[in-house]
């Protein structure tokens, strides 16, 4: 999901943190600095985590060893454990990465500016490549553009590609699907936010959510109404047989529910709200242009970091 830091980058976050915690070292014995930090009470490391810059993320690095490369590359050669799958997201999973469409910059520039933001590596011929594969006419605003391709880089690409290839290496069990319904609380919120990112949440956790925004995290629960019940129970019901039988259809509790096609037919799940008893859900086929702008996002993987 986010950029990996570069080796040089974590040198500046630890030393950021080694000076807060007090383990400096004026002779670089980084040994003598790592027994420092074991060594150091609780309360002064939880300190150096709240006080790190806001460039600082916990985040492996490709160290050759835990991390051999960008998990991009890894999955484009086959390198993780294969296993039968179910990946998706939500429709508008961008929307919360670039935040309120009030504070945009409506132009092309405001566009590039927001995943810069972000990528800091793409070279002018992926800037223009991404202009050409996210066309201006094809969106209601710059903001719904860059919410879509921040959605796809960051998460609605990726459950495709893996599923892709897992069937090119023979698996059977892979199964995509898009959510389509969203958190009614965080909704009423932020309305323009749309069906945002942990949406399937409410549903698969019967109606509980993380929270309104980050300085709020306690859960909050919200009763059901009567067709929010029926998608929780049909979701719950897919998610639920595929554990029992890598087959979501096999003990699906609904007998409305439609059968859930895999991905190898190029299609995915829908799952949607509808009435009190039976939803909207449905299969819908993968779009030529989202398919040819997740194989750009992948091959330039070394840019995004990913």
């Amino acid at each position: 999901m986010d950029p990996l830091p570069l080796p040089e980058q974590y040198e500046f976050c630890f030393a950021n943190a080694t000076a807060t915690v007090g383990c400096t070292s004026a002779t670089n014995d980084s040994s003598a600095v790592m027994s420092c930090m074991r060594a150091a009470p609780l309360s002064t490391l939880v300190t150096a985590i709240n006080d790190r810059p806001s460039n600082c993320s916990y985040l492996p690095i490709i160290d050759g060893q835990f991390l051999t490369d960008l998990p991009s590359r890894l999955i484009t050669r086959g390198a993780f454990h294969k296993m039968p799958f179910i990946g998706g997201h939500v429709t508008d999973d961008g929307s919360i990465f670039v935040g309120n469409p009030a504070n945009f910059v409506n132009t092309t520039e405001g566009f590039v500016e927001a995943l810069m933001k972000r990528y800091l590596y793409l070279s002018n011929a992926t800037i223009d490549r991404m202009i050409e594969l996210y066309p201006e006419n094809d969106f209601s605003s710059q903001w719904e553009r860059a919410m879509t391709a921040f959605g796809d880089t960051v998460f609605t690409c990726m459950d495709w590609f893996i599923g892709q290839k897992l069937l090119s290496e023979g698996y059977e069990n892979v199964y995509n699907y898009r959510f389509n319904t969203p958190d009614p609380v965080q909704l009423a919120a932020n309305p323009w936010e749309g069906v945002m990112h942990t949406s399937e949440l409410f549903f698969l956790f019967q109606g509980t959510n993380s929270g309104p925004n980050p300085t709020a995290p306690t859960a909050i629960f919200a009763p059901f109404n009567s067709s929010e019940q029926v998608l929780a129970t049909e979701t719950i019901g897919y998610w639920t047989s595929f554990a029992r039988a890598f087959d979501p259809n096999a003990f699906k509790p609904l007998a409305s529910s439609p059968l859930w096609l895999s991905a190898s037919s190029h299609q995915r799940l829908v799952n949607q709200e509808g009435g009190p008893n039976s939803t909207e859900s449905h299969m819908e086929e993968q779009e030529d242009i989202y398919i040819q702008r997740c194989l750009f996002w992948n091959e330039v993987g070394n840019e995004t970091r990913v």
